[in-house]
C-alpha cells in the first residue's frame, strides 16, 4: 500500500482523523454576528476511490449544520464552511462524521490516522479456530486484506461456504473509537456570512504542499522602570528620573550599574 499524495492536513499541522476513506480535520468557527457562525472542515481522501463523509456540526446535542463533503476523488484537499445559527453564543462546537465504509478494492493513498469504527480482529495465538466436519480454509490473501484491512496477524476462516471471524468472542472495537469526539473552540476574527455551505480547494494535484502556519511569538512587555535608584552600600535613594544617568551614588561614591 504506497502513499501516492502528500498527507496535506499533517503538513499544515492539522492532524487529521480517518473516517472510512476520508480525513477530516475541524478547524473551529468564526463567529458572523450574535448567535450566527461560519463552522470550518477540512478534508482530503485517505483511499480511493473515496466514498465520501456527511459531517454534522453540534451545538451541545443539537446539529446546527450538515452538509455532505464535495468530492475528493481526485486527492484535492478542501474546507468546508458551514453556515451555523447557535443556541446562544458558545466557545466550543462538535463535529460528527458519518463516512461509508470504504470498498474492499479501495487502495490507500495517505497514511493512516486515528483509525473510527474499524474492528480488531484477534490474532492467532489467542484464538480458539471454529472446527467442522466441512472443508476449513484459510481465505487467500487478497480476501483476508480486503475482510481485515491494514490490521496484521488477523485471521478468517471458512467453513464450508461460510465465511466466519474464527476466535473466542474476543474480537472488539478498535481503540481509536475511544478518542474524544472532533470538538474546537471559536477562531480569531469575524467570518462574513455564506449560504448554507460553501467550499475552497487548499490544495489539489500539482500545487506545493502548504506549509504548518509560524508559531505566533509571544512578546513579553517590558516592566516600567522602577521611580527610584537606590545605593546598596549605603542605602541612598532618590528619583530615578533625577539620577537615571548617575554613574555612582551621590552620597558614598559607590558605582552604580
Amino acid at each position: 500500500m504506497a502513499d501516492e499524495l502528500p498527507d496535506v492536513l499533517d503538513a499544515m499541522g492539522k492532524t487529521p482523523r480517518e473516517f472510512g476513506s476520508v480525513h477530516v480535520h475541524f478547524e473551529g468557527f468564526h463567529v458572523v454576528d450574535g448567535r450566527r457562525c461560519v463552522a470550518l472542515v477540512l478534508a482530503q481522501a485517505a483511499l480511493l476511490p473515496c466514498e465520501g463523509a456527511t459531517v454534522t456540526v453540534l451545538d451541545g446535542d443539537i446539529a446546527v449544520a450538515s452538509a455532505e463533503l464535495p468530492p475528493l476523488g481526485d486527492g484535492r484537499v478542501v474546507r468546508v464552511k458551514l453556515s451555523c445559527v447557535l443556541r446562544a453564543p458558545a466557545e466550543s462546537l462538535t463535529l460528527r462524521v458519518e463516512a461509508k465504509a470504504p470498498r474492499s478494492s479501495a487502495r490507500r493513498v495517505r497514511p493512516a490516522w486515528k483509525l473510527h469504527d474499524t474492528f480488531e480482529i484477534p490474532r492467532l495465538s489467542e484464538m480458539d479456530p471454529i472446527r467442522s466436519d466441512g472443508d476449513l480454509a484459510l481465505l487467500s490473501s487478497a480476501a483476508l486484506a480486503a475482510v481485515a484491512g491494514p490490521l496484521s496477524g488477523a485471521v478468517v476462516l471458512r467453513i464450508g461456504s461460510t465465511t466466519v471471524i474464527a476466535g473466542n468472542d474476543t474480537t472488539q472495537v478498535h481503540r481509536a473509537v475511544e478518542l474524544p469526539p472532533l470538538a474546537a473552540g471559536r477562531l480569531e476574527g469575524v467570518a462574513r456570512p455564506v449560504e448554507a455551505v460553501e467550499h475552497d480547494v487548499v490544495w489539489q494535484a500539482g500545487d506545493p504542499v502548504p506549509a504548518a502556519a509560524p508559531p505566533i511569538a509571544q512578546v513579553q512587555a517590558r516592566p516600567p522602570p522602577p521611580a527610584t535608584r537606590w545605593c546598596r552600600t549605603c542605602g541612598f535613594e532618590g528619583p530615578a528620573a533625577e539620577y537615571e544617568r548617575a554613574r555612582s551614588c551621590p552620597r558614598c561614591d559607590e558605582p552604580w550599574f
